[in-house]
């Protein structure tokens, strides 16, 4: 298996308008708005799959199995979502947290890619 990242940092702003006490805001103009920036951290990742590890997979039905849990919250990742055409997103406020992400995708495709290597051939 080979993993493919992608990773992406953007600014974000949260704007609050402010309003008048009750008898004042039905006589004077709006308040300016208070934004609020903040930094987003996004991480994409798929797999790739050899031929022979995709033929052992459809042999085997394995698209619908668990390939790899990222947090004990969050449900397992299968193999149909992780092979397919499209990167699987990740979205976190803190950066430390999609690295780890990032580790364990890559612990669990060398684990996988192991594994494929030693099923007999279908």
């Amino acid at each position: 298996m080979l993993a493919i990242f992608k990773r992406i940092i953007f600014m974000d702003e949260w704007i609050r308008p402010e309003p008048w006490p009750w008898p004042a805001c039905w006589f004077c103009r709006p308040r300016d708005p208070v934004s609020y920036e903040f930094v987003t951290y996004a991480l994409g990742y798929r797999w790739e799959a050899t031929d022979r590890e995709w033929a052992i997979i459809r042999k085997h039905k394995m698209l619908q199995q668990p390939a790899v849990t990222l947090s004990a919250n969050d449900p397992p990742v299968t193999f149909a979502e992780i092979l397919g055409p499209e990167l699987v997103p990740e979205v976190h406020p803190d950066q430390m947290q999609l690295m780890s992400v990032e580790m364990r995708l890559r612990s669990s495709a060398l684990s996988w890619t192991r594994f494929f290597e030693n099923v007999i051939d279908p």
